[in-house]
């Protein structure tokens, strides 16, 4: 069972990068090169902004195609008889003139990062719900309160269980 907490700061930002290196870095925004993204019609263009060098021997090379702002609530979501652990989960609206390609999303908030998740292509105007992963700022306690032990259904054969937990 999910216990879905109230949303954490609704007016929050993710910043989305789109085919981004594979690494995770700070969130300084002057390391990267500025592209351009072209939509019209049926298709849209990725510019990467500055020199890329691509290596030989066919070895994959990912480059920052855009970098967007988009608002996003970020919700914590607690599922205690799994793991003593709170999860974050971000939902936003693509309210960009161009699709979010497929693969890897990563989100920061207060520059700082969130964490990283697998998306598929989001169309403009669609929504998008991501789950971040484990937030470690959280601590959850799971505490057994009650034990009821009794017999159930017409013939008293059967024994129910029901427990009581404090979280």
């Amino acid at each position: 069972i999910a216990e879905e907490m109230a949303p954490c700061a609704p007016e929050a930002e993710a910043v989305v990068m789109t085919a981004a290196s594979t690494s995770a870095p700070a969130m300084d925004p002057g390391m990267f090169s500025a592209g351009a993204v072209n939509s019209g019609g049926h298709h849209v263009t990725f510019s990467c902004g500055g020199r890329h060098d691509i290596p030989t021997g066919g070895a994959p090379k990912k480059v920052l195609a855009a970098m967007d702002r988009l608002p996003a609530e970020y919700h914590y979501m607690v599922m205690a008889a799994v793991q003593e652990a709170v999860y974050l989960k971000i939902t936003m609206k693509n309210s960009l003139a161009y699709p979010i390609l497929k693969g890897p999303l990563r989100v920061f908030r207060d520059n700082a990062y969130c964490g990283e998740s697998e998306i598929e292509t989001i169309v403009p105007g669609e929504d998008l719900e991501a789950f971040m992963g484990i937030d470690d700022r959280f601590k959850v306690k799971r505490e057994l309160v009650n034990r009821i032990t009794g017999k159930k259904g017409i013939t008293g054969r059967d024994i129910g269980i029901e427990y009581t937990y404090k979280i």
